[in-house]
């Protein structure tokens, strides 16, 4: 049903890889499904106006009940009303998260890519939703450019249901990654790859 724990999910590919359109398909699945199962979205993206992608979802009136869209730019958040970038985190983004009904799902769209002070906020955010949402029931599903993301992507490895790759642009990672982190041999880890 849409209040259970919906999982954490973390998405990796280069820009142009299908990161999004991926994403919108899986939530677009869920919103089309029967209404007892759906769940709200809190989407956080520095491109939220400018991403065609999104407006599937986005610009469609029917999901309005159950989609929220954060424009998380540099330019959204010096126009914005709030006084600092740590206001603007605090009230945009903190405290939509944390009254987010249960069941609800956090997008963050590339947030790396936000102000630098709201995108460090997001992260930290990201990593304590990965490490305790599910007290609340609340899911997240983050999408960054690099499968290695350091402090960004550490704890998806043992706090995500799912990583999802696209290797158009990130191969040679992706194979490394099943190699060295899922323990396949060098030629199942390529083979995965290349059927790919």
């Amino acid at each position: 049903g849409g209040k259970t724990y919906p999982w954490c999910h973390f998405v990796c590919g280069g820009s142009g890889s299908g990161k999004s359109h991926w994403i919108v398909q899986q939530l677009k699945k869920n919103l089309d499904g029967p209404e007892k199962d759906r769940r709200h979205i809190l989407w956080f993206s520095a491109e939220l106006t400018i991403d065609k992608t999104l407006a599937p979802i986005r610009d469609n009136d029917k999901y309005n009940e159950w989609f929220t869209g954060v424009d998380i730019s540099e330019q959204a958040i010096e126009d914005s009303e709030h006084n600092s970038p740590e206001d603007f985190f605090n009230r945009e983004i903190k405290l939509r998260v944390d009254t987010l009904p249960e069941g609800g799902i956090v997008v963050a769209d590339d947030a790396m890519d936000s102000h630098p002070v709201v995108a460090e906020l997001m992260r930290r955010l990201m990593v304590k939703l990965q490490r305790v949402g599910r007290h609340r029931r609340t899911g997240l599903i983050y999408s960054l450019h690099k499968l290695f993301s350091g402090s960004w992507s550490t704890q998806a490895y043992s706090s995500c249901q799912n990583i999802v790759v696209f290797p158009r642009s990130n191969k040679n990672k992706v194979r490394d990654f099943l190699e060295k982190e899922i323990g396949m041999t060098r030629k199942e880890a390529r083979r995965a790859v290349n059927d790919f």
